[in-house]
């Protein structure tokens, strides 16, 4: 049976996340709303079925304690390029559900489970993407020359073909966690990060990768305060390594780069505005096409609320500043809970 979502379906889903989170526990966040990295990553139609980690948080979770988030993510996609033997059309919208638990550990260790539903659909964006780049003067970059609100994944190199136009939905590739305190005081902290994705999503719909990724990701923080604000710069940089295998396997690279580097800012206890960059090399080989062979480079523009005591809502708008190699647009929530 295949299960599709839209926007109303989606509200309803936070709606109630929201508020079952909101009756749980009351453990306290330290010094308010906790200022850390938001959990964004690449939503184009490759790159999200890679491993690509999300900005590692430089703060753990102390023993025994829980935390569990639900993310949202809708990501709207149109790019085409043509060069030598190469092909390539993306047209359409993704969303991605997930649903995640991490928990700490002693000595410093915190483990955690991702399990993500994933859709490829035709969406319902277009129109008022195309309204918000004629209101600001911005290019169209060829969409006023394509119908609206279909769906057309398509690479070609060579005598390669690689498509999907069928809406499809299911679940995706289940990653496992596993990070350590390296040091934390008031002022500053550091963590390392580790990562596993499951080959669990279907290939043949664009679900999954079917292959074995896995990252290593350092990241830090420092902080200042004063009796009227709090600022925190996050940075955090890594290694991608896949065993090859999957989606154009001839292409994929075993190894890739990851960096991070992001801002938060508060006069508020309970709120938080953010800026942050992330980034990626290229996750494929003997493309001369930019969205397959370049590096990827998003800005995400947004914040984060303390709706509870133990209750924190993260919002954020993303696009592609290296044009092409990231969505046009994304939006992405999070409502996480601890306790």
């Amino acid at each position: 049976m295949r299960v599709f979502f839209n926007s109303v379906q989606i509200s309803q889903i936070c709606l109630v996340f929201a508020l079952l989170v909101c009756s749980g526990s009351s453990a306290v966040w330290a010094e308010g709303l906790a200022l850390r990295p938001l959990q964004v990553s690449n939503q184009a139609p490759l790159a999200s079925l890679a491993g690509l980690p999300t900005a590692g948080r430089p703060r753990l979770l102390t023993a025994g304690a829980y935390e569990a988030a639900f993310s949202w993510d809708l990501s709207n996609n149109f790019t085409s390029g043509r060069n030598g033997q190469e092909q390539l059309l993306f047209d359409g919208e993704s969303q991605r559900l997930a649903l995640r638990l991490d928990r700490g550990f002693a000595d410093g260790w915190e483990a955690g489970i991702e399990v993500p539903l994933l859709t490829r659909r035709s969406g319902s964006l277009d129109r008022f993407i195309e309204g918000w780049h004629d209101f600001f003067g911005l290019p169209q970059g060829g969409r006023e020359e394509t119908a609206r609100d279909q769906l057309e994944y398509r690479y070609q190199n060579g005598t390669s073909t690689l498509e999907l136009q069928q809406e499809t939905a299911g679940l995706g590739d289940i990653r496992l966690f596993l990070s350590r305190q390296l040091s934390m005081s008031k002022d500053s902290a550091l963590a390392v990060h580790a990562s596993l994705k499951l080959p669990t999503g279907d290939e043949s719909k664009w679900l999954g990768s079917d292959s074995w990724d896995a990252s290593l990701q350092l990241s830090g923080d420092q902080r200042w305060s004063s009796a009227w604000q709090r600022l925190a710069l996050f940075w955090s940089g890594g290694v991608l390594l896949s065993d090859g295998g999957g989606i154009l396997s001839e292409q994929r690279r075993k190894v890739a780069g990851t960096a991070s580097l992001g801002a938060a800012w508060s006069m508020w206890q309970s709120v938080a505005l953010q800026l942050q960059l992330d980034g990626n090399t290229s996750l494929f080989d003997d493309s001369e096409l930019r969205q397959i062979g370049d590096a990827a480079v998003q800005l995400s523009i947004g914040g984060a609320v303390a709706v509870t005591d133990s209750t924190r809502l993260e919002l954020a708008v993303v696009e592609d500043i290296a044009v092409d190699t990231a969505p046009d647009v994304s939006f992405h929530l999070r409502v996480s809970q601890r306790f």
